[in-house]
């Protein structure tokens, strides 16, 4: 009798230290969520940001395609920060051009000047859509704890092709590289987009890439991102910016005018003055 008390007690314990269990991992895996869902707020300390921003869903098409630019820009900077050969291809048709900025459907659509830097952005905006963007992401990117933009997905844009029509085909969008030739800063970089009002700085990211020794492209070396404001004082410094910004050509496409967005906005002028 006195063996089948013990037996019981035993297995009311174990019961006990079974369902504590349980509870505790229900608690864990909800924090989980709760710190892939929660934004990255604009006076978090470095370091302190979760990875994956989930605000609320644009409810304009202004709001989308600043988030979208957005993106743009800041799968460029980290292409350019990676690989030499891409940057060199960029910083050699900006020369050819004699120009400061490019449009994203030569850079995309085409590989007559650009095929690395074009590849390079597919991937990386294939991996970021699938692993970071998605609606059904629980766990973030290996390189964890780096800041991303807000998302971009929606529920229009399920895969790369339609992300890379809508930065092409549908607007008319480019890349305007400030500081572009300073040669020092290669593998830094900061990112932005237009914000599509009068406002003269925008939210962004400073973008570095450390290759560990052996070589920038050998996809060896890791990345450290961290939301910042970029401003026209930064322009004038030696900082290497690239901004996404719209164009206004209803020649070529109609959608272009970007009616909803005030016609005495000059794109051109933002962190020029």
């Amino acid at each position: 009798m006195l063996l089948q008390k013990k037996v019981i007690t035993r297995f009311a314990i174990y019961a006990f230290l079974f369902i504590g269990l349980l509870s505790s991992y229900a608690c864990q895996e909800s924090s989980w969520t709760e710190d892939i869902e929660i934004s990255t707020q604009p006076d978090d300390k470095p370091g302190d940001q979760t990875v994956l921003k989930r605000p609320t869903p644009p409810e304009n098409p202004s709001e989308v395609l600043e988030r979208r630019m957005q993106w743009a820009s800041y799968i460029a900077a980290k292409v350019l920060c990676q690989d030499a050969e891409a940057r060199t291809e960029v910083m050699e048709l900006l020369m050819i051009q004699e120009s400061e900025y490019l449009d994203l459907n030569q850079l995309l659509l085409t590989s007559e000047y650009t095929p690395t830097f074009r590849t390079l952005f597919i991937n990386q905006a294939t991996y970021h859509l699938n692993n970071i963007d998605g609606e059904e992401q629980f766990f973030p990117e290996p390189s964890h704890n780096q800041a991303v933009p807000p998302s971009s997905r929606q529920v229009e844009l399920s895969n790369v092709h339609q992300f890379i029509d809508f930065l092409t085909v549908d607007n008319c969008l480019e890349l305007f590289f400030i500081n572009a030739f300073i040669d020092d800063r290669g593998n830094h970089y900061f990112s932005t987009a237009h914000p599509l009002t009068t406002d003269e700085d925008n939210y962004g990211y400073e973008v570095l890439y450390s290759d560990g020794g052996f070589g920038q492209g050998n996809n060896s070396g890791t990345f450290r991102v961290e939301e910042t404001v970029v401003t026209p004082i930064m322009a004038t410094s030696d900082d290497k910016i690239i901004v996404c910004r719209p164009r206004r050509n209803t020649l070529e496409n109609p959608a272009c005018e970007y009616s909803e967005i005030s016609r005495g906005i000059d794109f051109t002028l933002f962190l020029t003055e």
